[in-house]
């Protein structure tokens, strides 16, 4: 009931706020143009199906892509260093608004302050500087955060339930994170230290380091790996493919890695999150202004546990984990 609450507050008081954007300002006749900057790759490789779903969200709020609203999309596929020239590209479009994720976020605040952008998820928006505070954004950013202090923590918890026997871990990372979170690592740190686990950090900067990172996670006998919610420019299937290669366990928050084959992953819907992406742009585009429209945090998470790949890694993961599962594949 609060997200129904704050969508209704959202569109009932924010809705009619003169936050003047080029839409508003060169005339109703004007069909709105939104950019959709991603990280990673266009339909039909797209394992996140970002732009389905968006456009999903946008039909819901009456709009129809293509006719009643322009959607320009930008893909990284994986080669963050196009993100900027790619940000640049959507602000010479003069587009409305801009639709970004993870370090495109980034990208797309270097290239404007006064085009509206909504987040699609992001794990601490204000420890980045993209905004001032969830409930006053304060800027020209909103949209959503994923941000969950002790989720990796729930990650190295659920590894040590499936494989008690475990005891190397490898935490893979976005190595162009220019942002700490001193909160999330000290949880992380503390819950390696709880279940007698050593846990290694591995930097990652590009899809294409995935073999050369986990041959070496094979080499050092590593067991398990946590799979870092910032990086959105590897592929799912590559990464369980490479996991059940060198016996790894592989954990994350994204559903998109349990289907492709990875063990497990616990974490919000990012199917659903980009979904309800387009009620921020459907009531920016009508006239709210995102400084004042309040950032939505997860409520809701779920456990997919892959038994298929357990089989393959030879564990037998134990009921009372697989009767907590929210959806078990088999």
């Amino acid at each position: 009931m609060m997200i129904d609450r704050r969508s209704f507050l959202i569109a009932s008081i924010f809705g009619p706020v003169a936050w003047t954007n080029r839409g508003h300002a060169q005339g109703a006749a004007r069909v709105p143009r939104v950019g959709i900057l991603s990280p990673g790759s266009p339909p039909p490789n797209d394992p996140f199906k970002q732009a389905e779903r968006f456009e999903a969200g946008l039909r819901e709020r009456g709009w129809s892509p293509g006719t009643t609203v322009l959607l320009d999309y930008r893909y990284a596929s994986g080669n963050l260093d196009r993100l900027a020239a790619m940000a640049g590209e959507l602000v010479n479009l003069r587009v409305d608004a801009i639709v970004a994720r993870g370090q495109t976020i980034a990208a797309a605040k270097a290239a404007t302050s006064q085009i509206p952008i909504v987040m699609a998820a992001d794990p601490d928006p204000v420890g980045n500087g993209f905004i001032k505070s969830l409930a006053r954004p304060g800027g020209n950013i909103t949209g959503f955060t994923t941000q969950v202090f002790e989720l990796e923590a729930k990650h190295l918890e659920l590894l040590k339930q499936a494989m008690p026997s475990i005891s190397r871990v490898a935490m893979l990372d976005n190595a162009r994170n220019t942002v700490v979170n001193s909160e999330q690592i000290k949880r992380r740190e503390v819950a390696a230290a709880n279940l007698n686990l050593k846990l290694t950090d591995i930097a990652i900067g590009e899809a294409a380091e995935l073999d050369a990172k986990f041959a070496g996670m094979g080499d050092a006998g590593m067991q398990g790996v946590l799979i870092s919610g910032t990086l959105w420019f590897i592929d799912p299937k590559a990464v369980a493919a490479l996991a059940q290669r060198h016996r790894i366990a592989t954990v994350t928050n994204l559903r998109e890695f349990a289907n492709a084959g990875a063990l497990m992953t616990y974490g919000v819907s990012f199917s659903d999150l980009h979904r309800r992406v387009a009620k921020y742009v459907d009531v920016i585009l009508k006239g709210a202004n995102p400084a004042e429209l309040p950032v939505e945090q997860p409520t809701k998470f779920d456990l997919v546990i892959n038994l298929r790949t357990a089989r393959a890694l030879g564990l037998d993961v134990p009921a009372p984990l697989l009767a907590t599962a929210d959806e078990v594949i088999e």
